[in-house]
């Protein structure tokens, strides 16, 4: 599975994240959405789970997660696909989602 994260620089403005399955995977596999890692203190309501996935069958066939953030400032952190298939290791893979004005700190 690749992942493409769209504004992920940018998580206080509406953005996506897309879940690309290889040829061999695409049949009989299902693809969920995830928040890896809560960003806030205050319970579920200021870290909700993403919307599931939509199937998209473009040019590019892929599983959308789209992130409307209506103001709320709720999507950014870390979060991520998992794709299950019976009879096959489950596979997961994540993005981080920063907002433009966030002041950050490397501790080396």
């Amino acid at each position: 599975m690749t992942m493409l994260s769209i504004n992920h620089f940018r998580s206080e403005a509406n953005g996506q994240y897309q879940c690309h399955l290889s040829d061999p995977d695409k049949t009989g596999t299902t693809v969920t959405s995830f928040r890896a890692v809560d960003t806030r203190n205050g319970g579920d309501s200021n870290n909700p789970d993403p919307p599931d996935p939509v199937y998209s069958s473009s040019k590019l066939p892929h599983h959308k997660v789209t992130l409307n953030d209506n103001g709320n400032n709720e999507w950014f952190g870390v979060f991520g696909c998992e794709a299950t298939r019976n009879g096959k290791k489950d596979t997961r893979i994540s993005t981080t989602r920063i907002r433009s004005d966030g002041k950050y700190v490397l501790i080396l």
